[in-house]
């Protein structure tokens, strides 16, 4: 966060933490690995809720799956992004160890929503996360306030696109 990722060094997050640098390679087998673990701090972890109840169950997964500061994540994943030329081992370490992985706990209960029926079947489950994901993502790029009065409302809407008929 400090330097970003390409002046980062393997050495100096030793040091800093205070151990020596085959500590951290035992742990992370990469660079790459130990900026996604660093990544992974800012999210709660997110496991599939199997509570019978489709809104209560992605209710619980947008509580647990969206970054509380909005904004700091934002400015993380736009490094991520802005050092893709350069180190693409980054950016597909944070999609295949941390983003996909998460997004696909959500598409699921998305489909398990409307096979039970309580959900819309002509909308697709990988667009009905990305709406939801999106609009905080935009709402933090704009500075806007994605505080918890606005998920709530933002949830609800969400909610009610999903179930319309």
């Amino acid at each position: 966060g400090e330097g970003g990722f390409a002046r980062m060094t393997m050495e100096a997050v030793a040091r800093e933490a205070g151990v020596g640098k085959p500590a951290l390679y035992r742990r992370y087998g990469s660079k790459a690995e130990l900026a996604v673990a660093a990544i992974a701090t800012m999210l709660a972890p997110m496991e599939q809720p199997d509570l019978g109840d489709t809104e209560a169950e992605l209710r619980l997964l947008a509580e647990e799956g969206l970054p509380r500061d909005a904004e700091a994540y934002l400015a993380l994943i736009g490094g991520l992004m802005a050092e893709r030329d350069h180190h693409p081992e980054l950016i597909r370490a944070f999609r295949d160890a941390l983003l996909n992985p998460r997004r696909a706990i959500v598409i699921d209960a998305v489909r398990r929503g409307q096979e039970r029926g309580d959900l819309r079947d002509d909308i697709d489950p990988v667009m009905a996360v990305d709406m939801f994901a999106g609009q905080l993502l935009a709402r933090a790029f704009a500075g806007a306030d994605t505080g918890p009065a606005w998920r709530a409302r933002s949830f609800d809407m969400w909610m009610a696109v999903l179930k319309q008929t």
